[in-house]
């Protein structure tokens, strides 16, 4: 299912059938809260049936991923691998890995499709991003180990890089801005140490900036704060983020409960609900380090 709606929506892009690109749909369901990587925060929530999980629409992300980075022609490559070998008879997940593998000629593709649907998998990578001036350090922050392709971009160019270790240092030098999945095509999420978030602040503008999706990289901060899955904060750090924070809520850059947890953080709360704050913000580990310093 997941794949016939992402085959949908790419036949939709290249037919203009309707004004709608495979780029706008991804968007529509990249969450805004990650709240399931991680514990329950709220006392009340919605009750969903288990099977409702099966269709979810997550499912789809990966082949927009396996098209942006490896080229518009790969997932059409996967099927046509699947018809040579299984055309009058089925094919498992196992067997969609190796026709990824084949058609891409990168053995991390393999992998990328595997954890994407290993069945205890409900969660996605994210992954936090230590920027200096001779590389990028990435660890994840899941429980679930990854293998991910990511796109570092800088002033000298872009790189892709396997990122497959907890914790692992890719060599990268760039004059100025650096930005992971500057073009937001992995369906991983990236978040930053806090002297990026302030440079980044600065790449809005600025013709020298390598994404052009910098309000979306802020997006994705507020919805791993809402997961609960954010490092908490060293003390020499605090008035750092509060800016990054003071930014993203003055410039509307998250929305709902994410944006409530936002202005907790800075203890500027206009666009809070009490339950929002008793529910969730005050149960982030993030925000008890932040919320506590004037």
């Amino acid at each position: 299912k997941a794949l016939i709606a992402y085959l949908e929506w790419k036949i939709n892009e290249e037919l203009q059938i309707v004004k709608k690109t495979r780029k706008m749909e991804i968007s529509k369901i990249r969450p805004r809260n990650l709240n399931e990587t991680a514990n329950e925060l709220r006392v009340i929530r919605q009750v969903k049936k288990a099977e409702s999980q099966l269709c979810s629409p997550r499912f789809v992300e990966v082949f927009y991923t396996l098209d942006e980075t490896y080229g518009p022609g790969t997932v059409i490559g996967m099927i046509q691998v699947i018809f040579d070998k299984f055309a009058f008879s089925t094919a498992t997940i196992a067997d969609w890995c190796a026709a990824a593998e084949t058609a891409t000629g990168r053995p991390e593709a393999s992998d990328l499709v595997r954890q994407w649907f290993r069945p205890s998998s409900m969660t996605r990578p994210v992954f936090r991003a230590v920027v200096s001036s001779h590389g990028v350090e990435f660890h994840q922050l899941t429980e679930e180990t990854w293998t991910i392709p990511l796109e570092i971009s800088g002033s000298a160019g872009t790189q892709l890089a396997v990122i497959s270790e907890r914790r692992q240092q890719v060599p990268f030098v760039s004059s100025d801005y650096v930005v992971v999945d500057a073009m937001r095509k992995s369906h991983a999420f990236v978040v930053y140490d806090a002297d990026t978030y302030l440079r980044l602040i600065r790449c809005f503008g600025d013709s020298r900036c390598p994404s052009k999706e910098v309000g979306g990289i802020f997006a994705d901060l507020g919805a791993a704060l809402l997961a609960n899955i954010l490092p908490k904060p060293e003390s020499q750090d605090v008035a750092k983020w509060k800016s990054v924070f003071k930014f993203m809520a003055q410039q509307n850059l998250v929305e709902s409960t994410a944006a409530c947890c936002v202005e907790h953080a800075i203890r500027e709360m206009r666009k809070c609900s009490y339950w929002d704050i008793q529910d969730v913000c005050t149960k982030i580990d993030f925000n008890t380090v932040l919320a506590a310093v004037a």
